[in-house]
């Protein structure tokens, strides 16, 4: 596997990258959230909403 030397080897079983959650100030969740923002019909909270993505639930704790 190359450029992995900054990633947490504990974080691979069989070369299979396991990740980990993104953190509420990581670039992922401010990019996520612009495209979101697109759609204001997924900010109703009238409605249930899945999150799929970062681990964390940030995209929609933020």
């Amino acid at each position: 596997m190359s450029n992995t030397g900054r990633v947490d080897k504990t974080l691979f079983r069989d070369e299979h990258y396991l990740g980990k959650p993104a953190d509420d100030e990581d670039k992922i969740i401010s990019r996520r959230i612009k495209l979101i923002e697109r759609y204001p019909e997924f900010f109703n909270k009238t409605l249930s909403c899945i999150e799929v993505g970062c681990g964390s639930g940030a995209t929609i704790t933020r």
